[in-house]
């Protein structure tokens, strides 16, 4: 299987995981799973089970409806650093879900617009928020060129089949000045190297995709973006959540969890815990610098320049 970020060929298997390998890419480091899917085999994941299964599945949500609290609290702190670098305009959530994150930026001014491949999830958002919001993938969705100013992808970039193509139709939507946010897993993080096969993000039936900064700083760079800030994130969560994430992986501490924190008064109450991800913040180059990448860019056997 080929790399999607150097075009590497010998990729090697860097563990399995419920039967699937996830394999590494031994010219440039990315990872990814040996198991090629197709759009309608994803958009059948994302049914209503995925977002409440009460983690029965291995994979998806225990409860996204019921922890819409949690997700308004991370999303308002997520609008926040992003204002920090645009201060509003029209902004394009791909892989919105049910709109959570769509319907804080628009109580704070935004214009907002969504892509989400679920029917279930963006007909949540459509009928429950009123949001517009488009099923599908973002390169049928026909949003016109520059018409973004900010476009987000919050835990999106690690489940398509084909992260260049969502980032080369995400520059073009943008506007010239145009902001690309991406939250996704850390395959290098400490979380990450501790866990092991354990981590939680470990998910081949979903994750498609494990980037460390360095590897989306490449890809993003390789897209047409400069990378002007990575961060470590977390998740505000409270024990009751975190019980249900654990139980899938590491049952035995779940229990333990369960046994102490189930059911108490505290046990509701939220806190931010660092689960292993970052978040890239990344604008769209301009001509000229476009032209110097290519310019620099190595040259072929022979010594002719690509076109």
């Amino acid at each position: 299987m080929k790399c999607s970020l150097c075009g590497g060929e010998n990729p090697k298997t860097f563990l399995v995981k419920r039967g699937i390998p996830i394999l590494r890419c031994t010219a440039c480091g990315l990872m990814f799973v040996d198991a090629p899917r197709e759009i309608k085999e994803i958009a059948n994941l994302y049914a209503e089970d995925y977002f409440s299964n009460y983690n029965r599945l291995g994979y998806g949500y225990e409860n996204y409806m019921g922890h819409r609290h949690l997700y308004f609290d991370l999303f308002t702190r997520r609008i926040e650093e992003l204002e920090k670098h645009r201060k509003g305009g029209r902004l394009l959530d791909v892989g919105c879900a049910t709109g959570v994150f769509m319907d804080v930026a628009r109580f704070r001014g935004w214009e907002v617009h969504g892509v989400d491949v679920s029917p279930f999830a963006s007909g949540v958002a459509r009928n429950y928020y009123n949001l517009d919001v488009f099923t599908g993938v973002l390169e049928e969705s026909g949003f016109p060129a520059g018409w973004f100013d900010v476009v987000f992808m919050h835990d999106v970039i690690e489940h398509v089949p084909d992260p260049p193509s969502l980032l080369t139709e995400a520059r073009r939507v943008l506007t010239d000045d145009g902001l690309l946010v991406i939250n996704t897993p850390n395959a290098a993080g400490l979380l990450a190297r501790t866990l092991g096969k354990r981590w939680f993000h470990y998910k081949p039936q979903e994750h498609l995709f494990y980037f460390t900064p360095a590897t989306l700083t490449a890809m993003l760079d390789k897209a047409g973006f400069r990378t002007i800030r990575t961060d470590a994130t977390g998740r505000v969560i409270n024990m009751e959540y975190l019980i249900g994430r654990l139980s899938s992986d590491a049952p035995a501490l779940a229990k333990i969890l369960g046994f102490l924190f189930r059911g108490r008064p505290f046990s509701k109450s939220t806190f931010t815990f660092w689960t292993g991800e970052f978040q890239a913040f990344a604008e769209k180059k301009n001509g000229s610098e476009e032209r110097a990448h290519r310019d620099n860019a190595p040259k072929p056997p022979g010594g002719r320049q690509s076109p």
